[in-house]
């Protein structure tokens, strides 16, 4: 998935109140994991208040179908391993 153009967060926003039925599917496992991680760095997640953190999960949220209880798992084992796969 090539969203490397968005880039703020105020894009996020826009796309999390007009795109209720926008959503990425037929990725495989190993193409989620690789964009998740490419986000969760475009953003600087881990240095982002608890606000913007939860937009970006909400929009990885979407866009890659897993749910938010995943998503969590995955970005926590991104911060103490250093890398999801």
């Amino acid at each position: 998935m090539d969203d490397k153009a968005i880039k703020t967060l105020e894009q996020i926003r826009i796309i999390l109140e007009s795109s209720q039925g926008l959503e990425f599917k037929g990725l495989g496992r190993e193409d989620k994991y690789r964009w998740i991680e490419e986000v969760l760095a475009r953003f600087n997640y881990f240095e982002l208040g608890k606000k913007a953190k939860g937009e970006i999960k909400a929009y990885m949220e979407r866009m890659s179908g897993l749910s938010r209880a995943q998503l969590t798992r995955l970005v926590n084992r991104k911060l103490n391993d250093g890398a999801i796969n």
